[in-house]
This record gives structure tokens, sequence and C-alpha cells, in this order.
């Protein structure tokens, strides 16, 4: 069973090293890998709201590949992909001290609460407490 999970570990750190790997390298020419014009539509897009069915198309891919090929490309599915990139990009408003539903509807999010659960979820806190804590630093 340890062993299984070292394994599993071992994958997971790969997955992760590649991900920022084929970020810095392969996003700059968006002609050598189908993801990276993926990548680059879902940073410049994400306050609309991103239909799977559309990546996928982008792709050339059924969707059910696309999910795939995206898992094994990047280690997690384009769904939390597009959710860590929307919260990234929520910090970023927040610590220019953008009101928290403010941020949320400028990422994406439809729902200010459901925006909260998620940015909890990734963060560990609250959107609010995480604003909290850049003035404490600041000051």
């Amino acid at each position: 069973m340890t062993d299984l999970a070292l394994k599993e570990l071992l994958i997971r750190i790969m997955q992760t090293q590649a991900r920022k790997y084929f970020e810095t390298n392969f996003l700059k020419d968006k002609s050598v890998n189908r993801f990276a014009a993926i990548v680059d539509y879902i940073r410049n897009n994400l306050r609309e709201k991103i239909s799977m069915e559309g990546l996928a198309k982008q792709a050339y891919m059924s969707k059910s590949n696309f999910f795939r090929a995206f898992k094994q490309e990047f280690g997690i599915s384009p769904n939390n992909f597009i959710l860590q990139e929307r919260i990234g990009q929520a910090k970023s408003l927040l610590r220019h001290q953008l009101p928290v539903t403010e941020a949320a509807y400028q990422t994406g999010f439809s729902d200010a609460n459901y925006f909260i659960k998620a940015f909890k979820d990734v963060e560990g806190v609250t959107p609010k407490h995480y604003q909290r804590e850049l003035l404490l630093k600041k000051n």
C-alpha cells in the first residue's frame, strides 16, 4: 500500500512539473501544441462561461477524449484548471482591494456565495480573510 501511495505521489509531482514546463515553453508558440491555444483561450475568457464542448471542439477532440488528454497533460481536469485560473485572477483583484462580490463577478462566478466557497476550498481561507491578511502584511 505504501509503495502505491509513493508511486502516486511521484506521478503527481511529475505532472505538476510537466504542467509548469508546458506553461513556460509551449504556451509561447501556440502552433506547437493544441492545448496552448486552449489554455490561452481559458485565460483570456475567464469572465465568460466556458463550455467544455467548446473547448473540446477547439482542440478537435470529442469531449471525453479532451477531458482524458487534458488531465493527462496537466494532471488536473479542465474544470479544476479553470477554477484555479479564476481563483488566481481573483487573488490579484483582491490584492487591489476590490470588493469580494466584484472580484467574483469579474472572474466569471455568477454567484458570490459559490465564489467564497470555491475560494476557501482552494486557498483555505475566505476571500475577505485573504484581503485582511494582505492589509496586515502591508502595515
